[in-house]
């Protein structure tokens, strides 16, 4: 086994990693609690250690904080979103048909996109992971006031990664 611990900015980083039977825990406990722990499929290679593809694992991700905080490891610019964030996902099965469950919430929070002059407030956004992969998502929102009106946004759907399908309901009216 091996473990690290480092202070990272106020926050305790941490992490373990026990060979037999395979198994990584770690996270970041402080202000913002984040942790990821895994049971994986791993062996002894002559290349080095191998995930066995159809052997069971499990892994879960747990993060309660502010947006803001994760969203520098999105790859996009221009974006910003901010406001309180929990995440609760899972996967079990085997590598080489995973299942998922969980899924994300934030609550009164912001979205700007720069480059459109897009803004949301009191952005309410649920996903909720389904076995196959695919992601059920609702939101609602506000928009700024123009001309002394103040509009409303709202959006349910389902996406899937796999399938590349996007089906999207969506609402816009301003008041």
């Amino acid at each position: 086994a091996a473990d690290l611990n480092l202070d990272w900015d106020g926050a305790q980083l941490f992490a373990r990693l026990r060979v037999a039977p395979a198994d990584v825990q770690g996270g970041l406990e402080g202000p913002n609690t984040a942790r990821l722990t895994a049971a994986l499929p791993l062996r002894r290679g002559s290349g080095g250690p191998r995930l066995l593809q159809n052997a069971p694992f499990t892994a879960r991700l747990d993060w309660d904080g502010p947006a803001e905080a994760l969203w520098p490891l999105v790859p996009v610019v221009g974006q910003n979103l901010r406001g309180p964030l929990v995440i609760d996902l899972q996967a079990s099965g085997s590598l080489a048909a995973p299942r998922y469950g969980g899924g994300g919430r934030l609550q009164g929070g912001s979205f700007t996109y720069i480059d459109f002059g897009t803004e949301l407030t009191e952005l309410n956004l649920s996903a909720e992971a389904r076995g196959d992969l695919a992601i059920a998502l609702e939101m609602t929102a506000k928009t700024p006031r123009f001309e002394g009106a103040e509009g409303q946004v709202s959006a349910s759907g389902e996406i899937s990664p796999v399938t590349g399908l996007i089906a999207l309901d969506a609402v816009l009216s301003q008041a």
